[in-house]
Parts: structure tokens; sequence; C-alpha cells
């Protein structure tokens, strides 16, 4: 199956998730493509912010 995508953002990340979502509240409709190696997303901010909360 042939998939075609107006941008392409490399990494699935939170820079990668935020640039898709800013670009996709300036611009409604885009067709974004996000390419991340991992099949899971291990992410913890109470991690890696510290624990001043």
């Amino acid at each position: 199956m042939e998939k075609h995508y107006q941008i392409i953002i490399v990494g699935g990340g939170n820079a990668g998730l935020s640039v898709a979502s800013q670009l996709l509240l300036k611009r409604k409709g885009l067709n974004i493509g996000i390419i991340e190696l991992s099949e899971n997303h291990y992410y913890q901010p109470a991690w890696t912010l510290g624990t001043k909360f």
C-alpha cells in the first residue's frame, strides 16, 4: 500500500509529536506522517523532570 504525506516527521517522541501538534493547530487538515523506530513509547515525565510535585 502506497501512502503519501505532505509532511514527514522523523521521531515520535515529545519533540516530534509537539511539532505535529503545532503544525495541525496552524493548518488543519495537513496529512502528516510520523516515523518512529520503537513500537512502544516509555517516556515518563515525572522521572526526567524530577519530583518537585
